[in-house]
């Protein structure tokens, strides 16, 4: 039976009525059984109906209250429909790039407005029908431009669906850039408590890349401090509190690319953010220990709350005869000249003492690397170092180590190595006279 010809007002009608009614299965029962040239002409008839936003802007400002919320809701529920009716109107890349709209400093395509929300059956309706051979240079077209996002429930529903092929990358940071105003984290946590495949195959990749955890978010699920807006960071904790809890984190592993994305070049917020999911996981003394390479070389960041955290935990573990002591003792005194690790530094110093007093032997030399901490002008770190040095350094050259610091050793430190009168002027002299006395004693003895 030949295709019935209609006339472009009736038609015109008709899919204003579809878009009005919102009837998403109505729209696709119209669309399924055009022709390509009544495709076309539809399609040019739908982009005819793009309405000037700044009409829109000028109509919704008149209203307030629920007036207002009702209007702008029931606009993206139009816009929506409106997209939806052009994306069922294509049926290659070729004609999904013909319903673009060129501007005069953007391009606007439906289809990317459409993958951006969250209503993604009608589009897998469509999709079954007409099965998409083209998702995935739409994927790669997205994923070059910054601004460019698809809603990641889509995103996984084409992937479980085998319209798209898997991309690490790409999916995780559509997981985790968050759009629009109704973001809900007990939602996305379910959702992904439905999917363990996601949980282990998208989410806990996030330690990879530098995702956008610090931008400013809406979410209808947060209290937000200022009243306004909270950090992503702030989001993804509270669904990474829910996974815990529901024991989502069965392959412990993730702890161990926690701990090495701390050596990463990022932003001090986002390590810190790291540091705290690592204190949610509370990490045991055998992971601990089976990633203390990894905790010493952390120490070289530079990075105060990074050092703090990873001090604190090797306090817990250095007594562990699996503790690698040696390694311990030779990374440590990257911290030494770090004014900001006081805290840090004197447990420290706890750890090298302890290990000194149960017999472990340092090289003599190592006294050069703790004369260092003169440099610091806490009395404690001061204290602490004179007294080990004295204690398990002590020998005729130990007052020529100790000189380059002079004019910053406080009192209780110049009392303790004895050099209370010395200046940097005579202490040649001191030298001289240890090396005799120590030369004649063993004569005398």
């Amino acid at each position: 039976m030949p295709h019935a010809k209609t006339t472009p007002l009736k038609n015109m009608e008709r899919i204003i009525n579809l878009i009005k009614s919102k009837n998403w299965n109505e729209i696709l029962n119209f669309s399924k059984t055009l022709t390509e040239e009544d495709r076309f002409s539809t399609i040019s008839l739908l982009k005819g109906l793009d309405i000037d936003r700044d009409i829109l802007k000028k109509e919704g400002s008149k209203l307030t209250g629920q007036e207002r919320n009702d209007f702008y809701e029931n606009r993206q529920q139009i816009d929506a429909c409106l997209n939806y009716f052009l994306i069922t109107c294509i049926r290659n890349y070729e004609e999904l790039k013909k319903i673009e709209t060129k501007h005069e400093f953007y391009t606007l395509n439906p289809y990317y407005s459409y993958i951006s929300t969250s209503n993604f059956e009608p589009l897998v309706n469509f999709y079954k029908l007409f099965p998409p051979n083209y998702l995935n240079k739409v994927i790669k077209d997205l994923s070059k431009e910054r601004f460019r996002n698809i809603n990641f429930k889509v995103l996984w529903k084409f992937y479980e669906n085998n319209w798209v092929e898997f991309d690490e990358e790409f999916f995780v940071r559509s997981l985790f850039n968050l759009q629009g105003f109704d973001n809900n984290h007990f939602d996305d946590a379910e959702f992904l408590l439905a999917h363990t495949e996601l949980i282990n195959k998208v989410f806990c990749k996030f330690y990879k890349y530098e995702i956008p955890i610090l931008d400013l978010i809406k979410a209808n699920s947060i209290d937000y401090s200022n009243g306004l807006s909270a950090k992503a960071n702030v989001y993804w904790t509270e669904v990474f509190k829910i996974l815990i809890k529901n024991n989502a984190f069965t392959n412990r592993s993730i702890l161990t690319h926690l701990f090495a994305s701390l050596l990463n070049n990022w932003k001090k917020p986002h390590l810190d953010w790291h540091v705290r999911l690592l204190e949610l996981l509370h990490p045991t003394k055998e992971e601990l220990l089976a990633n203390q390479s990894t905790l010493f070389s952390v120490l070289g960041t530079g990075q105060t709350s990074l050092i703090n955290y990873v001090i604190l935990n090797i306090k817990t573990i250095y007594t562990n005869k699996e503790f690698d002591t040696s390694l311990f003792i030779e990374n440590v005194p990257i911290i030494f000249t770090n004014d900001k690790t006081v805290k840090s530094i004197l447990v420290v110093l706890e750890i090298i003492e302890s290990v000194l007093t149960n017999s472990f032997k340092i090289a003599i030399d190592y006294r050069e690397e703790l004369s260092l901490l003169f440099m610091q002008s806490d009395t404690k770190i001061q204290e602490k170092v004179a007294k080990i040095l004295i204690n398990y350094f002590d020998d005729k050259d130990l007052v020529k180590i100790v000189s380059p610091f002079l004019s910053n050793l406080k009192k209780v430190a110049k009392d303790i190595l004895k050099v209370e009168n010395l200046t940097s002027e005579n202490f040649e002299n001191v030298i001289a006279e240890k090396k005799s006395i120590e030369e004649i004693a063993p004569i005398t003895n």
